[in-house]
Order: structure tokens, then sequence, then C-alpha cells
């Protein structure tokens, strides 16, 4: 991303160093997606390739995905209107991480939420929690869980057991041992860390 008229200066070295004298030793530690074009760049600097997971669910509609009320179903959220936008918001700084991997970032979310995935926010009401979730063949991707207490991702099936057989997580849930797990690659992107909590 360096103008054309900068390269070959050292200044994406430059760079990361002063990112790393700055933060490493104020964090856990740092992560990264690299292009497949600078895949020997990162390890000058410490990173290390990692291997990413996905962690799926697949629903059984004879188990307790029946004791739900019928007639709830998910609630499109209009982040467009005032009421339903603050009401996100306002949850959203005083939620709590519903992954085992979360950063505190605010306002990253509140740019995503506004932006990019304002048509995929949902406010599922017995649950009292608010999910970004797409949906592609019978399959509910989701992103992420928003509320003020911990939320199983499996029980989100609840609310869709008529028209999903899959929930695909965008993150690492706090109780693994309810997925499957299987490897993920995600085309030209590579994740590398650096940080001793992160190995």
């Amino acid at each position: 991303m360096t103008d054309p008229s900068y390269r070959n200066q050292g200044l994406s070295r430059k760079l990361m160093e002063s990112i790393l004298e700055k933060y490493l030793s104020k964090v856990d530690g740092i992560y990264l997606f690299a292009n497949d074009s600078v895949l020997d760049f990162y390890p000058k600097f410490g990173f290390t390739k990692s291997k990413e997971s996905v962690y799926r669910y697949h629903i059984n509609s004879s188990k307790s995905e029946q004791k739900l009320n019928k007639d709830l179903k998910p609630q499109k959220v209009n982040m467009s209107e005032d009421k339903s936008r603050n009401a996100l918001l306002n949850v959203m700084k005083h939620s709590i991480p519903n992954e085992a991997f979360s950063m505190d970032n605010f306002g990253l979310m509140a740019f995503g939420l506004t932006g990019p995935y304002c048509d995929n926010i949902y406010y599922l009401s017995e649950l009292d929690c608010y999910i970004v979730a797409t949906i592609h063949d019978e399959t509910l991707f989701l992103h992420q869980i928003i509320a003020s207490k911990i939320i199983e991702p499996k029980d989100i099936a609840l609310y869709y057991r008529d028209t999903i057989k899959v929930i695909e997580l965008g993150f690492t849930p706090f109780h693994t041992s309810f997925y499957e797990v299987s490897a993920y690659k995600e085309e030209d992107s590579t994740l590398f860390i650096l940080g001793e909590d992160f190995t």
C-alpha cells in the first residue's frame, strides 16, 4: 500500500519496528493477516504462521431445539432507525466477550455494524442478545454475539431450526466440545502471530 514513489526505502520495515517497539510490551500479542505477496516479510520481525480453525454445530431438530416458543423469530435490527441503532450501541458498550479470543475495540465494532454488516444484525428476544449473522445454503454463519451475558452459540439454533442445518462460527467459542472443528484456510490470507500468549 506504499505510494510507488516511496517504495524500496525501507518504510514498511521502519513502520513495523516502530509498532513493535511501542506496543509489543503492552499487549498479550499481535496478529495480522498477510496476502501471499508478503509471506516472507513478517517472519523477519518474529511473526510465525498460525493455523486457523472453524467451529460448526450441526442441528438435530429432534433434540432440545424444539423447546422454544414456535412464534419467536429473530428480529432484524433496522440500523437506519435511531432508536434501534442506539439500543444496540448501548448494549455493545456494556457487553462481555462471547468468544474465547476477543478484542476490546468499540470503535471498530461500531464501524462494522453501522457499515458493512448493517443488514445482518438480529435481536433474539428469549436470549436477550444481538447477533451478526448471514445465511447461505442452510448454514448460518455467526459472525458475532453481542450481549451482557454469556450466550452459547449452539443455543442460537433454536431461532433457526426450520431454516438451517449448520451453524458456522466466525470466532472460537468458550466450550469447544459442542462443535465439530476443522482446518480453515482463506485464499490469499495467512494468519501470523507474535507473542508468548498466542502460541
